[in-house]
């Protein structure tokens, strides 16, 4: 099992486009040509990246902007069967194909009406500049600033400080209380264990991923793969593998 883990918010700047890469007869034209789209458009879908993609922290370190390609393979069913990333670091190209590969059915793309097969291609800019002048409406932004805090303003953030430490010990008692209980086989126990650090506010990919063990260990694959999909979404790649490879439906 795995230990406790914490994850950090981190900056990104995206641009995205969609660019159509099916080829025409002559006698098919781009008018008749519906291209697939995410459901509920450009503004879900930069809810669903802004939500999940992170900003390698290997690569903010060394100041690391990059230019990302992602060729998305959309089904006629509009399920995303195939990722594949060009450009930028090794953490960047993994964690987009991560987070691209777990999204949600898209609505397919059509061609004289009939859903078909096809691919779009979509352009990931991550950036560090946050002065940078937005000139381009496709360019989608999140961008932290920080200030300086007053001293009261200090002297508050210590104090829920102190106090969210008293209730991180309590979750990470019922943490590791689940992992004694799992490695134990006792399924039951440690779910409950595992389900009440989650109501009181753990949700750390090692608790999901722990919770999807301990339930496909149970035989209920249902409840597993919805949390090895949340595993999955804060970055755990063992439970990305066996979700796309066990819990995803051709």
């Amino acid at each position: 099992m795995k230990s406790s883990n914490y994850y950090n918010v981190k900056y990104i700047s995206i641009l995205f486009s969609l660019i159509f890469l099916k080829s025409f007869s002559q006698s098919d034209t781009i008018k008749s040509y519906v291209a697939p789209h995410y459901k509920g458009g450009r503004q879900a879908l930069y809810q669903y990246l802004s939500k999940n993609l992170d900003y390698p922290t290997m690569d903010q370190e060394t100041k690391n902007e990059m230019n990302v390609t992602a060729t998305i393979y959309v089904t006629k069913a509009g399920r995303i069967k195939f990722v594949s990333v060009l450009g930028g670091s090794n953490d960047a190209r993994k964690d987009v194909k991560r987070v691209i590969s777990l999204m949600p059915d898209w609505i397919a793309g059509t061609l004289k009406g009939v859903s078909i097969d096809t691919a779009v291609t979509q352009k990931i800019y991550f950036s560090l500049d946050k002065t940078r002048v937005k000139n381009d409406t496709l360019i989608f932004e999140i961008v932290s600033y920080k200030v300086r805090m007053s001293e009261k303003e200090s002297d508050e953030f210590f104090k829920k400080m102190k106090a969210s430490t008293k209730i991180q010990k309590s979750l990470d008692s019922l943490y590791d209380k689940g992992v004694e209980e799992s490695n134990k086989n006792n399924y039951p126990e440690a779910i409950r264990l595992f389900s009440k650090a989650k109501e009181k506010g753990l949700s750390t990919a090692n608790l999901y991923y722990n919770l999807g063990v301990v339930y496909i260990k149970s035989g209920n694959k249902d409840s597993a793969c919805v949390n090895f999909l949340n595993a999955a979404k804060k970055g755990d790649d063992e439970a990305f593998k066996f979700y796309m490879k066990t819990c995803r439906t051709p």
